[in-house]
């Protein structure tokens, strides 16, 4: 593994103004295969808790994504992918029910068709290494993805997150898919 030191040279950290202070937005390149989209990081940064900014050790392993971007990596990476109902409204009971236990092939083209309907929050975590789908009042769904995702940091590095340290690394590039399967 290769020193942490310029972490965050390869994040770009973007300052807002809001109505609470300066708020700071964490941003990368995902990479998917061949497919590369924009993601910001879940967790937000202010600057009354974060007056300096955030450090790579503030950094969530968890990166949204919109829907856009999603039916980008499943119209690119169509094959392999895996996916577990958590839960899904059930109109008999009137409420959400509890779904799978089990992942199960996923229908590429069903999956795009849900995502034109409704208000997804899609978020990719490096920890569980599972894009999770869901809107709190319909459907919850986490899918395992066919080939390694990582943080692009140039043309031969790639940024992977350590599950056992709890902490993001630079890698070589060759390496990230073994991250992927820790």
């Amino acid at each position: 593994m290769m020193n942490m030191a310029g972490l965050m040279d390869w994040f770009v950290v973007k300052e807002k103004k809001t109505s609470w202070g300066k708020k700071f937005e964490v941003r990368a390149v995902l990479r998917m295969g061949k497919s590369k989209v924009k993601v910001r990081n879940f967790k937000s940064f202010y600057d009354y808790n974060y007056p300096n900014g955030p450090t790579e050790d503030d950094i969530s392993p968890e990166w949204s994504l919109t829907r856009t971007q999603m039916k980008k990596l499943l119209r690119e990476n169509p094959e392999g992918w895996k996916i577990k109902v958590n839960f899904y409204f059930d109109p008999q009971i009137d409420g959400t029910a509890y779904g799978d236990e089990k992942y199960r092939p996923l229908d590429v083209d069903w999956l795009m068709e849900r995502l034109n309907h409704f208000d997804w929050n899609i978020v990719y975590n490096f920890e569980t290494k599972t894009f999770e789908i869901y809107d709190p009042a319909i459907d919850s769904y986490t899918l395992k993805p066919p080939t390694p995702v990582y943080l692009e940091a140039g043309k031969d590095k790639a940024i992977v997150y350590d599950r056992f340290f709890e902490r993001y690394e630079i890698v070589p590039k060759e390496k990230a898919p073994y991250y992927h399967y820790s």
